[in-house]
């Protein structure tokens, strides 16, 4: 006894790829925490942490706040922010960021990279 299963037209198929590629964004955006009103620290942790280690020490990204981290190291401030920016590779972009919440990012990974204590504060953006 055979059975035939009738194959999906393709409109039908086009809307459960719509619904699965939309679940996916939902998800992807709940397990994030949110980045609005966050500088410095706060930022880094809310949007680099999960990859790049809570003192930039590497895990599933590279390292980029250690002294030899050769990833971060090495680029200016203008590469980094473009990195942040556009997100290469398997590293997500950050466009939603506002310029100053990204200058921000770069200043936190400066100091790490130097060995230094990073600013903590809750203002926008601390005093260097």
């Amino acid at each position: 006894m055979a059975y035939w299963v009738q194959s999906p037209s393709l409109p039908a198929m086009r809307r459960l790829l719509l619904v699965g590629v939309l679940g996916l964004a939902l998800l992807a955006t709940a397990c994030g925490e949110s980045t609005e009103g966050r500088y410095d620290a706060d930022l880094y942790r809310a949007a680099c942490a999960r990859c790049h280690g809570g003192e930039g020490q590497g895990g599933r990204g590279p390292a980029i706040g250690t002294p030899d981290s050769n990833a971060a190291t090495t680029l200016t401030d203008d590469q980094i922010r473009g990195v942040i920016r556009v997100g290469p590779g398997r590293m997500p972009a950050w466009p939603q960021l506002e310029d100053d919440q990204v200058a921000s990012l770069v200043a936190h990974l400066r100091l790490l990279q130097a060995g230094e204590e990073p600013c903590v504060e809750e203002e926008p953006v601390c005093d260097f």
